[in-house]
């Protein structure tokens, strides 16, 4: 099986990490700049299974069937416009945030969307909502209430609609007016918001609320239960109605993303309906803040 990895930094090597947990054969093509590929080189231990090709520039006339790309969201578009330019790909794994401006979203939804089924965006939204499985009835909304860690929120909050959007089997109108300020995000480039965003629609209410104390907590009430989701370390905790009903790991890709090459049916066709979300989003920030703001 023949893998390319465009953008091999933290999350990119970590999607590459998952392939040295395997016993099959790959061949994995890694894109980056030399420096960093000199880097991860002496990084590595050699596998008999794996052929790494190690390149600084996007290869020509190749077949490839899968193509990770974890570059940064402003180099996302072009680096996929060059790779379906000059090779054929069966399936992608983009990483979140999908694209930084919103005429990139237009121009995708003119030119590539026979590519929709063919593109899973990595967020944690949908596996929470599986490994969770709580059954909403339809009748019965939701309300859902999400505390992340500060400087997290712009770049995570993909991740919490998605969720929510699976919950409530629904579009939903998004509000940013809670946002008390704008700052920079730790990467260069990037923004950031303190304060609270919410998500609203017939079947229920999502907040996503910015915090100095919590990592990750997420209290869910459905059905007349009470559930409260904690993230502590690399583990899920599960609770109803204060009783630990179930743990599940966090899904880094160096544990998932083997598993998703491996059995398509854990691939997320999610493209579409997260690319209109971050589109949406684009949209309502720009006009909020009088010009573009960039997520990572």
């Amino acid at each position: 099986m023949k893998i390319i990895i465009l953008g091999c930094g933290k999350i990119g090597f970590s999607h590459l990490k998952s392939f040295f947990n395997s016993k099959n054969i790959f061949e994995i093509d890694l894109i980056d700049n030399k420096n960093r590929l000199n880097y991860i080189q002496k990084l590595l231990v050699k596998k008999k299974n794996l052929k790494l090709n190690y390149r600084n520039q996007i290869p020509r006339n190749k077949k490839f069937d899968f193509a990770i790309i974890s570059t940064n969201s402003r180099e996302r578009f072009e680096v996929f416009e060059k790779l379906i330019s000059k090779n054929k790909i069966k399936f992608f794994i983009f990483e979140k945030f999908i694209f930084s401006k919103i005429s990139e979203y237009k121009k995708f939804n003119k030119l590539y969307y026979n590519y929709y089924n063919q593109i899973m965006v990595n967020s944690i939204g949908s596996y929470i909502f599986l490994k969770c499985n709580i059954k909403k009835k339809k009748r019965d909304p939701v309300n859902i209430a999400i505390k992340i860690k500060e400087g997290t929120l712009f770049t995570s909050m993909i991740h919490f609609f998605d969720f929510f959007y699976l919950f409530t089997n629904q579009k939903f109108k998004i509000d940013f007016s809670k946002i008390t300020k704008i700052i920079k995000s730790k990467r260069f480039h990037y923004q950031e918001g303190l304060g609270e965003i919410s998500a609203k629609n017939s079947n229920g209410i999502l907040k996503i609320i910015t915090s100095r104390k919590h990592n990750l907590d997420i209290e869910i009430t459905a059905n007349k239960k009470n559930y409260f989701l904690k993230l502590i370390k690399d583990r899920f905790k599960l609770f109803k109605n204060k009783k630990l009903i179930k743990e599940f790991k966090f899904p880094f890709a160096h544990d998932n993303t083997i598993r998703l090459i491996r059995n398509k049916k854990h691939f997320q066709k999610n493209f579409k309906y997260l690319s209109d979300i971050s589109l949406e989003i684009l949209k309502i920030l720009k006009k909020n803040y009088k010009g573009e703001i960039f997520i990572t």
